[in-house]
C-alpha cells in the first residue's frame, strides 16, 4: 500500500451525482485508490458513496472499501503464487 508515514490529510474535490463534495484522506489511501482504480477512481468513489449507511462518515466508508480492495488484490496474488 501507499505511504502512511506522513499522516497529513489530502483533500480532493469531485462530484457525486449532482453534489460537489470534498473528501479528506491520508496520502497513502489516495495512492492506493489510484493504484487500484486508475483514472476511474472518481466514478468508483461516487459508486461507493451512493451506498453509504446513515451515520457513517464518508472518509471512513472510503477507507474501509479501499482496504477491502487491498485484501482482494492480496488474496488473488497469493492464489497465483500457489499454482
Amino acid at each position: 500500500m501507499g505511504s502512511f508515514g506522513n499522516a497529513a490529510i489530502q483533500r480532493r474535490h469531485f462530484t457525486v451525482g449532482e453534489t460537489r463534495t470534498t473528501i479528506g484522506l491520508e496520502a497513502g489511501f489516495w495512492e492506493t485508490l489510484e493504484a487500484q482504480r486508475g483514472i476511474e477512481w472518481k466514478q468508483w468513489v461516487g459508486d461507493v458513496l451512493s451506498g453509504i449507511p446513515m451515520g457513517v462518515g464518508r472518509a471512513s466508508w472510503l477507507r474501509l472499501h479501499i482496504l477491502a480492495g487491498c485484501c482482494v488484490m492480496n488474496n488473488k496474488h497469493m492464489d497465483t503464487e500457489k499454482h
